[in-house]
């Protein structure tokens, strides 16, 4: 799914995955920037299904891009998705 442009607000990435687990540590990488992880907890309706609020940095650009988080030195696998 692409997420649409930026006009001067904040975007976030709603990532889902099981077995990274709440990290206050975790961090992301978004088309080869670091991202702030803005939380990184339990989803909350599913057990064992946790949740990483990424903000997007406004200095990545526009098309495909990859994404990585790490939770305690272990890399997520990585997902591409596309910017508009």
């Amino acid at each position: 799914a692409a997420i649409p442009a930026r006009s001067g607000e904040d975007v976030y990435l709603v990532l889902y995955g099981s077995g990274r687990g709440a990290s206050s540590q975790a961090k992301a990488v978004v088309g080869g920037v670091e991202a702030a992880v803005v939380y990184a907890g339990p989803q909350g309706v599913y057990s064992g299904l946790d949740q990483f609020n990424v903000l997007v940095p406004p200095a990545v650009a526009p098309g495909k891009v990859d994404v990585i988080v790490t939770v305690g030195n272990r890399p997520s696998n990585t997902v591409n998705i596309e910017l508009q």
